[in-house]
């Protein structure tokens, strides 16, 4: 066993916390334990054990150093574990250290007693009692009208909402089935950002969300749509809120006021041009007015030749540019087939990063470009999806 490190101890007491509120400082520092031959109380602390954590007293962590780590099964009292990825989640052992300072409740009637236990969520026709001061994904403790603790969830709709719902609305949902909304709205997040992600997984998840409320797809509006508006107006808000600090008004309004100040004096200066034709310098002169909010540019003397170069012809131009897009696309195309030649099977992500890498010397690729060029390699048979993982390619040619 071990203490946790930074990280871990921040997940273990975000997910108590948002069962416990501030009675999480109660079972950190106020609860005393008076196992062992110490007369003084102690405390208790966490301690990680492969990837289970555990609250278990200091005077009890002390006598363990003599076990080893790998002849040690458990040791006081497991309140959850880490998954694979990382994330941290409550398991069943700990639901009495739970009850005994949760801060959101939820008691049920006898005959929704046993739906709860097999794992189905809490509806309002089955809430006896609930706790008034509940919000939106609160950590909820469920008891029976006995006060016997059932087990735990997350908190569907506020404590106030539930009034007004119909007896067959969902209050709790059971932990497992609150990940999946959690699910949901990483994946629409990444895409938000830019990144391919697995709709077929998405549809999936959606399914699962719709079987949640028994297959009714009222269920799936009034507990998903909902939310996810409500997410995704938050998402943007604080996109705009950071746009805002990035470009604040103040310096937007004194840069307008430049333009406009720059406007009005070359309309003067071109005034003065046309009625004084000796002032005429022989070259098109625009004035542009800058303050301490524009870069910066130092001045120097200019010097003009009498015979200026011609610029080139706007086709001309567009002729160039498309000529260079085109020697890229088959820089492209033959980096993909390199690769995927040598490798047979890759990865999106990875067959990506590699194309980057072999390209860098000769130009700066575009990943929208390497994307547009990996489909253009499979309708030309090149290349081909997996069936199983559409994010894997394999080469065909």
């Amino acid at each position: 066993m071990r203490p946790l490190d930074e990280k871990e101890t921040t997940l273990v007491f975000d997910k108590l916390y948002k069962f416990m509120g501030n009675n999480l400082q109660k079972i950190v520092m106020e609860n005393l334990s008076y196992e062992g031959p110490d007369p003084n109380p102690g405390h208790y602390c966490f301690r990680l054990q492969k990837n289970r954590v555990y609250y278990v007293s200091e005077s009890l962590v002390k006598r363990a150093t003599n076990i080893k780590r790998e002849k040690l099964v458990s040791m006081g009292t497991q309140i959850g574990k880490f998954t694979k990825s990382d994330k941290f989640h409550l398991t069943i052992q700990g639901l009495n250290l739970l009850a005994a300072n949760a801060k959101h409740k939820v008691w049920l009637k006898p005959t929704s007693e046993m739906s709860f236990l097999y794992g189905n969520s809490v509806l309002k026709g089955g809430v006896g009692r609930i706790t008034e001061n509940i919000q939106v994904n609160d950590g909820v403790v469920v008891y029976s009208m006995a006060d016997v603790p059932l087990g735990f969830g997350v908190a569907a709709k506020s404590a106030q909402d539930c009034r007004k719902m119909d007896p067959n609305g969902i209050v709790v949902y059971q932990e497992l089935n609150a990940k999946v909304w959690d699910v949901v709205i990483s994946l629409i997040d990444q895409e938000r950002e830019g990144w391919q992600i697995d709709h077929a997984l998405l549809k999936n998840v959606l399914d699962i969300f719709v079987e949640i409320g028994m297959g009714q797809m009222e269920h799936y509006e009034k507990d998903f749509e909902a939310a996810l508006l409500n997410d995704t107006a938050a998402y943007y808000s604080r996109k705009a809120s950071n746009r805002i600090l990035e470009d604040s008004c103040p310096d937007n309004m004194l840069k307008v006021t430049d333009l406009t100040l720059a406007r009005e004096n070359q309309t003067s200066f071109e005034e003065y041009l046309s009625t004084n034709q000796n002032a005429s310098p022989g070259i098109d002169l625009t004035i542009i007015v800058l303050t301490g909010f524009w870069p910066s540019y130092k001045s120097f003397d200019l010097n003009l030749s009498a015979e200026m170069i011609p610029l080139p012809p706007v086709d001309e131009k567009k002729k160039v540019i498309e000529v260079v897009d085109k020697d890229k696309r088959y820089a492209i195309d033959t980096s993909i087939v390199r690769i995927m030649k040598s490798r047979k099977v890759l990865g999106y992500q990875q067959l990506v990063m590699e194309c980057v890498e072999q390209l860098g010397h000769m130009f700066k690729p575009d990943v929208k470009a390497i994307k547009k060029r990996i489909e253009d390699l499979i309708t030309r048979d090149y290349l081909e999806r997996d069936r199983d993982n559409p994010n894997l390619f394999k080469y065909l040619a």
